[in-house]
C-alpha cells in the first residue's frame, strides 16, 4: 500500500513539474507579446510639424 501511495506521489509531482514548466514558458511568451504590443503602438504615435500660411508651425502628436 505504501508503496502505492509514494507512485502515486511521484506521478503528481511529475505532473506538477511539467504544469509549472509551462506557465513559465507561457509567462515568457505573454511578456514578450506585451513588449512587441508596446512596441507597436509607439511606432502608432509620431509627432510632425507643420506651417499655416501665416507661416505659424503647428506641432502636431497623433496617430496616422
Amino acid at each position: 500500500m505504501s508503496e502505492r501511495i509514494d507512485e502515486l506521489a511521484k506521478a503528481v509531482y511529475k505532473i506538477l513539474d511539467k504544469l509549472e514548466q509551462r506557465i513559465a514558458a507561457l509567462e515568457k511568451v505573454l511578456e514578450s507579446h506585451a513588449k512587441c504590443i508596446g512596441e507597436m503602438r509607439e511606432e502608432d504615435i509620431k509627432t510632425w510639424t507643420t506651417k499655416n500660411t501665416s507661416g505659424d508651425e503647428t506641432i502636431w502628436v497623433g496617430r496616422k
